[in-house]
């Protein structure tokens, strides 16, 4: 019974410091994202004529970072030293040093953040957990529309859609549904 718990102990110590992590990360890529969301807009607006590749292109650039700022943050700043340094702060607060210390309103932010950081996660992850769902549910109802199962063929579109493909030397047949 004791390795079992010994085992969970460490387990804890081990995922706690990276949660808090993750969640200064997610914390930080607030404005991150905003930042990359307003350069994007700007840049967007300042090639409003140019090709769709190039604005597609920017799209793609921005996504991309926004899918990458998150981890680059992890990187820099480490698992432990964060949330050890706010981990003091709130130690500090809880064992009554708050009572001769006031503290400033960036701080007081930084301990109620850190107190209620780990809910945060659980939260962000409960709902990517919920989209990602929602996107692999969205993949198998397309999947059988492709397959031919949902839908109504209609034969003289479907004649026509077939000489379309001729025309453009597609190897595949498409198959038509009408929902």
């Amino acid at each position: 019974m004791s390795t079992d718990f010994s085992s969970t102990a460490q387990l804890a110590t081990s995922i706690i410091p990276t949660l808090y992590a993750i969640g200064w990360a997610l914390i930080h890529f607030l404005w991150q994202g905003t930042l990359v969301a307003g350069v994007t807009a700007l840049l967007l607006m300042l090639t409003n004529n140019a090709k769709a590749q190039t604005r597609y292109a920017i799209a793609c650039i921005a996504l991309l970072t926004c899918a990458l700022l998150p981890l680059w943050e992890l990187m820099q700043t480490g698992v432990s030293s964060q949330s050890d340094a706010a981990l003091v702060v709130v130690q500090t607060v809880l064992t009554g040093g708050a009572g001769t210390v006031e503290l400033s309103l960036r701080q007081q932010l930084e301990i109620w953040l850190h107190s209620h950081l780990l809910q945060m996660v659980a939260i962000w992850l409960t709902v990517v957990s919920l989209l990602m769902c929602r996107m692999l549910l969205g993949l198998w109802w397309l999947q059988s529309y492709h397959q031919g199962k949902r839908g109504v063929a209609h034969p003289a579109l479907q004649q026509q859609l077939d000489r379309l493909s001729q025309a453009f030397a597609l190897s595949k047949q498409v198959i038509l549904r009408v929902v």
